[in-house]
């Protein structure tokens, strides 16, 4: 950070703005990067043992995951 980074309050409030919304794209992503390998993690175990309801909350989190990685 440059030492008059303070000094003009309009461009430092502009930044910091910007930074925060990119933090919060970071997680959004980080969010759907463990949910997707949570939903890989129970694929694996509905090859090994298959559970009809668990298949269903698989397959009904498939979209939505889908949907959030498009907004």
């Amino acid at each position: 950070m440059q030492p008059d980074f303070w000094s003009d309050n309009r461009k430092a409030q502009a930044h910091m703005q910007q930074l925060n919304a990119l933090r919060e794209e970071v997680t959004t992503w980080e969010q759907l990067a463990t949910q997707l390998k949570d939903l890989q993690e129970l694929a694996l175990m509905l090859e090994e043992e298959p559970d009809d309801d668990m298949q269903a909350e698989v397959a009904q989190s498939i979209p939505q995951l889908r949907n959030r990685s498009r907004s």
